[in-house]
């Protein structure tokens, strides 16, 4: 009997997948499921739901959104046209609505004079107030996509289960050749 050697790479695709069902058992791959998991979970997709202001518990992250009356009254306090203001709510009384809101300005990419405002803010001036919601069945098909993007990219990078190289050559015939697709 005698060795045939094998290239690497051959040996490591070989070593990676079982006979009979063609999963990677690799180590690597194991340690890399999870981690997309969690990535899975933590991101999403959002979007803003119209509430009433009284429903919104305070400390909550809202947008809130101006009508005409309510734009001319802030731009002048904050130097530019308001038309919509996100912070967290701060409380709802029965006639007005306190905000809080992180403003600044950006110079060359660094923050610069960022400060914490507090508005309030007549709800006669308040056109809409919006809350940001997870929407899970957009989440759960982005998901998706993303799980079905990983599993085929499993299966091209180590090969899928197409098998060995196959038996080794009878002695006194040459290796055939290798040509590239």
């Amino acid at each position: 009997m005698f060795l045939v050697e094998t290239p690497l790479v051959e040996r490591l695709t070989m070593s990676m997948h079982t006979p009979s069902s063609g999963l990677p058992r690799c180590p690597a791959v194991l340690r890399v499921i999870p981690l997309v998991g969690v990535l899975l979970l933590l991101g999403g997709c959002f979007n803003h739901v119209l509430v009433e202001p009284a429903a919104v518990p305070p400390g909550s992250e809202v947008v809130v959104h101006l009508n005409l009356a309510g734009s001319e009254r802030l731009s002048p306090e904050a130097g530019y046209t308001v038309r919509s203001l996100s912070g967290y709510l701060q409380s709802v009384e029965s006639e007005t609505l306190a905000l809080s809101v992180w403003s600044g300005r950006r110079y060359q990419g660094m923050a610069v004079d960022n400060i914490r405002r507090n508005y309030t803010l007549d709800l006669s001036e308040v056109a809409r107030v919006e809350q940001r919601q997870l929407n899970r069945q957009r989440s759960a098909l982005v998901g998706a996509g993303i799980l079905v993007g990983l599993i085929l990219a499993v299966d091209l990078t180590w090969g899928g289960s197409s098998g060995g190289p196959g038996p080794p050559a009878p002695p006194g015939e040459p290796a055939p050749a290798l040509v590239p697709r």
